[in-house]
């Protein structure tokens, strides 16, 4: 241990080496590196360095405002990997700067600002996680010299900005929507991507006059969410210049190619250009005429070298820069990174499919793969970087493969086994995972499974019924995901009903601006159901009194960012329903004065469940019922109501916020109640105003709900945001506060929840259909941000109550863009399911779980449409569940590392070829050993260990958890002992239980273990602890002192084989401090503590098989196997 001290020691004062590069400092949020934020790594870097600083930042999100000051000069970032190294923020344009009362503009919006000459990003995500609020910037660089290779960008408009000086970008991938790469610098981008969202042009460069050269792409793609959507550029600058060369580009493109940004004097000082492009983006006939064709004399010149060689601020001075000396100074080793459902380690029946898993590498040229059973293919494809395993083993027995890396300096491998049975029948289940409705699926409907498994229908049409009609869709029968190959408002003839369960309608699925239905209410009427990213904006044009949408008396739905509006009674209602969530939805102006017999109303809806959650959603310009909760008197079970109503906005009521709750119990928290110009001043800071039942449905008169209300902010006064029970009004008043409240909160389930003010802008960034956000809702969320309202009624409703849609001008257009290609029907686009390794022609695989342990191939497809939807509109909350692991995951485990507990032996360096900072020799005895401490989930994992054995013979080796040995391994010999190796012998498949455990890996001969280089752990989503969370009661059976050793014959256990008891005689022990049994799966089934009497007798109710006996002494511990019959 002496010496592990002092390891750590040295390591807190110099650098640190993984994958054979040495780092300067280390970033991981979970504190095993120097430091947990990338700007405390930035502040810890030398001043004005003429060397080279090198940053390694471990996998995360790092959500923070980087800023690298110019006298921070040759930094260098490396992630562990692109996508899962992120570095994002969520400032924008017009968010209000708290320091300074102003909004940020844009240049002061960005995550990260890199003002550092000689920058150099590796493998990282820089993205801006606002969503589609406006000017959002990603990265600003005003650095010269700034270089960035395999990284990513992701945001919406204005993603990229480089602002000044000269940048070089390779392998690079950028996202937006509109100008997301826009700015002054001359900037060369080689072999990069860009995907266009839509939005006015790609670019809008602001290039001096002096400069010969802005913006140059060479070898890039582009590629697009749309058809004809966007064009190359505009001038931000009148002498913009940007030139495309040898890139492709689709359909996203327009024809016309270029704009002049409204001005046409910058058609004669523009500088835009392209040269040998392809694809059908590329449309050199119906380019503007005042862009340029480049000929080769003139496309010669758009090297990387010449454009970058002189310094924009001076183009006369010329220091001939080559970026690849940047590149070229940081070389890192090959890395394997596993991917998908199945493991590497899998038992199969000959003639059965495994479950497919595939790898990918990096820092290497290809990779060979050996010892795979005939039938199973390893597909390796040199472009993507990866291997992908799949197929039926022809042929029964165990077959041990190894995947290895080509041209790494140096090279990793990843070894495998697969066991090929005999039998037909498959020889183990799969492990049962409980699978959400989608990622970001919450609240007590986040479980609901809709039509997973089932046919896929495609809506091919905007028709009222018939073939390819949502109606036809939603009538089916079975399991079934309804997916669109269209846009547009479909006018429904009557009610939609939703009869059927087991049923998910995807409406992000939907080509061009999504879906809207008009005219008629549609009603859930069945259990199972999941609705996302749909329009209900009802109206009175065909005189309907009803709901946009509303169900009662079922189970198990969610409803998700939909958009609810204009209805003749209330927009949404959702009541004695149960396990129910409805989340991030647009619920507004419903209509107060049209066709509803009772006349005015103008409601948000009536809210209530057994079970019931309703978070993040906004309501707006609602007189009242925002919302009505029903409470329990239809049901007359006020035991079984609950609701959480959470982080919701709500905007501009005018007579009412929430009441009613007549039974049930309540959780008011975390609400962002913002007065508008039709709130009456005796209800603006109103939270809610409870009732009593008066008895007149099926409860009993004076029965009244329970309320948790905290959290909550109203605009109106401050008082009540900081004692939210002033805004609690009872009706009548004379019933006291406290026999309504409680003081400790309810169960909400698996929830992220966000402050309320984080919600305010979490909620009015991405509530309502807003993967492709309409006018109506857009206009909402500005007259909320602003605290106005644009329209009144034309039946004398005011301040932003309408009567009919036509107060508001109607119905938007909702235009379709052409569906992708979808050959077999499955629900995946062909072009997607090549990029991702599946079968275009097989519609079997949309329902297979190739890609993810938990959603269908299909789900991943359809929930990835809106992944960046899901991922930013859970910034800045705190969720008190964690998501289940899509697939088999690996963690590594290095000497240096949390997780490495201990070596009897030493840390040792002197032999090359080790990853982390050495390598652990443990002592040359039987017994000497070393321990990791790590916590899993219940299962199947793989332990595989990267060593080295220059001996002549084997060096075999327990596998210890928790004090019980379980496997062994052989470690045979490698070449020397600079050669390592991870192979089947250095690999064992073991069941563990829920909890952390102690692994131990202890010498079984005189020469003791193999160099060990670091422990892989492999499957339900492990992790590395601190080894002070192990028990210390666990230790090895081999670590028990001699007086045990001689007392552990004195212990009997009878009758072997047992029926359902036995006997325990602790002869001259006499007592133990505890006993444990445990199966073969390392499940507990039973424990007794603090044994006195010498005879115990232990009741087994378990199936039969061999069982683990675990006796806890005062001098340790003794293990036995025992038999059941």
């Amino acid at each position: 241990m002496k010496q592990k001290i002092l390891l750590l020691a040295f390591l807190a004062f110099f650098s640190i080496q993984l994958k054979a590069q040495t780092y300067d400092i280390v970033v991981a949020k979970d504190g095993t590196g120097n430091y947990t934020t990338v700007q405390a790594a930035v502040n810890a870097a030398p001043s004005n360095s003429s060397t080279r600083t090198k940053i390694y930042i471990k996998n995360g999100t790092y959500y923070e405002v980087i800023t690298i000051p110019s006298n921070k000069t040759n930094l260098t970032f490396v992630g562990q990997s692109s996508t899962g190294t992120i570095l994002t923020y969520n400032n924008y344009a017009s968010k209000i700067n708290p320091a300074t009362g102003a909004a940020y503009g844009t240049s002061n919006s960005a995550s990260t600002f890199i003002n550092g000459a000689g920058f150099y990003a590796l493998n990282l995500t820089f993205a801006n996680s606002s969503g589609p609020v406006g000017q959002a910037v990603a990265v600003r660089c005003t650095a010269d010299k700034a270089v960035f290779k395999d990284c990513r960008f992701l945001g919406d408009q204005d993603t990229y900005y480089p602002h000044s000086g000269r940048s070089y970008h390779e392998n690079c991938y950028f996202e937006g929507t509109t100008d997301f790469i826009f700015g002054g610098a001359i900037a060369y981008f080689q072999n990069c991507q860009l995907y266009t969202k839509g939005g006015s042009s790609l670019t809008a460069a602001n290039t001096a006059s002096h400069l010969a050269y802005g913006f140059v792409f060479n070898n890039c793609q582009i590629t697009g969410s749309g058809s004809n959507i966007t064009d190359l550029g505009r001038p931000w600058g009148g002498y913009a210049s940007v030139t495309y060369m040898n890139t492709s580009m689709t359909n996203a493109i327009k024809a016309v190619g270029w704009n002049d940004w409204g001005n046409a004097a910058n058609q004669a000082t523009a500088r835009f250009a392209e040269y040998s492009n392809s694809g059908a983006g590329y449309v050199p006939s119906s380019r503007v005429l005042w862009a340029k064709k480049l000929s080769v004399a003139q496309a010669a010149s758009y090297t990387k070298l010449n454009v970058l060689k002189a310094n924009n601020a001076n183009p006369q001075v010329t220091d001939n820069w080559n970026p690849d000396t940047i590149i070229n100074s940081v070389t890192l080793g090959a890395a394997l990174i596993k991917h998908g459902a199945g493991g590497s380690s899998q038992t199969v029946a000959i003639n059965t499919a495994i479950t497919g898993f595939y790898y990918n590498w990096e820092n290497a040229a290809t990779v060979t793969v050996s010892g795979l059973p005939s039938g199973i293919n390893a597909a390796i494809d040199n472009s993507a970087k990866t291997i992908t395993f799949s197929g039926k083993p022809t042929v029964s027995g165990t077959f041990n493969y190894t995947i290895t890396t080509v041209g790494g300096t140096p090279n990793a491998t990843k070894s495998g086994t697969l066991t090929v049975t005999a039998s037909t029948q498959k020889a183990t289940a799969a492990l049962a995972v409980t699978s959400p409705a989608f990622p970001g699926a919450e609240g007590f409907g986040r479980y609901t499974s809709g039509g997973r498994g089932g046919q896929v229908i495609y809506v091919t049409n905007l028709n009222d019924s018939g073939a390819g009609s949502l109606r036809a869709a939603v009538t089916a029968t079975g399991a079934r995901t309804v997916l669109f190959k269209v846009s547009g408002i479909i006018a429904l003839n009557s009610d939609l009903r939703i009869n059927n369960g087991n049923i998910t309608i995807a409406g992000q699925t939907a080509p061009g601006d999504g879906i809207c239905l008009k005219n008629y209410s549609v009603n859930v009427d069945a259990d199972n159901v999941i609705i996302r990213y749909i329009r209900f904006r009802m109206g009175d044009q065909a005189q309907h009194e009803g709901d946009a949408i509303g169900g009662r008396n079922h189970k198990n739905i969610i409803i998700d960012h939909c958009s609810m509006s204009w209805s003749t009674d209330e927009c949404a209602s959702f009541y004695d329903n149960e396990n129910f969530t409805m989340q991030w939805c647009m619920m507004s102006e419903s209509l107060r004065v049209s066709v509803h017999d009772k006349g005015t109303h103008g409601y948000g809806g009536i809210w209530g469940g057994k079970k019931a959650s309703f978070h993040h959603n906004m309501l707006a310009h609602h007189d009242s019922r925002n919302a009505r909760f029903c409470g329990s008197r239809y049901s007359a079970l006020p035991n079984l109501e609950m609701v959480d109503f959470r982080n919701n906005v709500v905007y501009n009521w005018g007579g009412n916020s929430a009441y009613a709750a007549e039974g049930g119990s309540y959780n008011l928290t975390n609400n962002y109640y913002k007065a508008g110009p039709a709130t009456a001043s005796g209800v603006n800071d109103r939270i809610i105003s409870p009732s009593a039942d008066d008895g007149s449905n099926s409860q009993p008169a004076g029965v009244w709900g329970s309320f948790y209300v905290n959290g909550n902010y109203t605009t109106a006064n401050s008082t009540t945001s900081g004692d939210n029970w002033n805004g609690v009004d009872p009706n009548p008043s004379s019933k006291s506060k406290t026999e309504l409240r409680v003081n400790t909160e309810y169960n909400f389930g698996e929830m992220t929840t966000h402050s309320a003010t984080n919600a305010y802008n979490r909620v009015l960034a991405y509530v309502g259909a807003s993967f492709k956000r309409d006018a109506v809702d857009s206009r909402i969320i500005s007259e909320a941000t602003n605290g106005t309202f644009t329209y009144t009624g034309s039946n004398g409703s005011t301040k932003g109550l309408i009567d009919t849609q036509s107060d508001v001008g109607g119905w938007p257009a909702y235009n379709s863009t052409t569906a992708p290609t979808d050959t077999d029907n499955d629900g995946m686009p062909d072009s997607w399911e090549n990029t991702n390794g599946l079968n275009s022609n097989n519609i079997s695989d949309g329902t297979a779980y190739t890609l993810n342990a938990v959603y269908t191939n299909l789900e991943v497809y359809i929930n990835g449409l809106v992944a960046a939807i899901t991922s930013g509109q859970k910034q800045n909350g705190t969720a008190n569940y964690t998501d289940p692991v899509a697939a088999n995951t690996e963690i590594s485990i290095n000497e240096n590392e949390t997780g490495f507990c201990v070596v009897e032996g030493t840390i040792d360096n002197n032999n090359a070829g080790y990853q982390g900072t050495g390598f652990a020799n443990a002592n040359n005895a039987v017994g000497a050993g070393i321990e990791w401490s790590v916590n899993t989930a219940s299962g199947n994992y793989i332990l595989r260990w990267r060593y080295s054995n220059g001996g002549t013979t084997s060096r075999g080796a327990k596998i210890i958890v928790d004090g019980v040995t379980l496997a062994t391994a052989a470690f045979n010999a490698t070449t020397n002992w600079t050669t390592w190796a991870e192979n089947s012998s250095s690999l064992v498949t073991i069941a563990l239980s829920s909890g952390t455990h102690t692994i131990r890996l202890e010498a079984t001969t005189a020469s003791g273990l193999a160099n060990i280089d670091k422990i892989e752990v492999e499957g339900i989503n492990p992790t590395a602890v601190s080894c002070s969370s192990t028990s210390k009661n666990t230790v090895s059976e081999s670590t028990l002192d001699m007086a045990v050793e001689e007392i552990k014959t004195e212990v009997k256990i009878y009758p072997v084989p047992f029926k359902n008891e036995f006997y325990i005689d602790f002869g001259t022990i006499g007592k133990a401090k505890q006993i444990s049994i445990f199966n073969m799966l390392g499940q507990q089934i039973y424990e007794i503590n603090e044994i006195t009497d010498r005879t115990v007798k232990v009741n087994v109710n378990a199936s039969a098989g061999t069982y683990v006996v675990k006796i806890l002494t005062d001098k340790g511990i003794i293990n036995k196997t025992i038999i059941k019959e």
